[in-house]
């Protein structure tokens, strides 16, 4: 194995989070891509009330670097982010059908 200083061990490892992922269908990696965002952004819990720009770069560049599927089919990478965006469009209406 060889490591490099400043790099991350699980990274180095390739465990965890921040390994490639190979998925059979674009649907399953968008699933996966969805509830597994907060590890990726390194949060705990739901940014409220959205992702920040910055944030939604971030999940980009993850998409990017880790995420590749089987389909002859190919989606931009901001579809993945989009999917992301429309939880928390969701979350929003059911927070809004709540206080009314």
């Amino acid at each position: 194995m060889n490591f490099q200083r400043g790099k991350d061990p699980k990274e180095a490892l390739c465990v965890g989070i921040f390994t490639e992922r190979h998925f059979d269908t674009i649907e399953e990696a968008k699933k996966w891509f969805v509830q597994n965002h907060l590890s990726i952004l390194g949060l705990k819990r739901l940014c409220d009330p959205w992702p920040t720009p910055e944030q939604f770069a971030e999940l980009r560049s993850y998409v990017i670097k880790y995420i590749s599927y089987n389909s002859i089919e190919t989606w931009p990478t901001d579809n993945f982010v989009d999917r992301v965006a429309q939880l928390y469009r969701e979350l929003h209406e059911v927070r809004k059908a709540i206080i009314k």
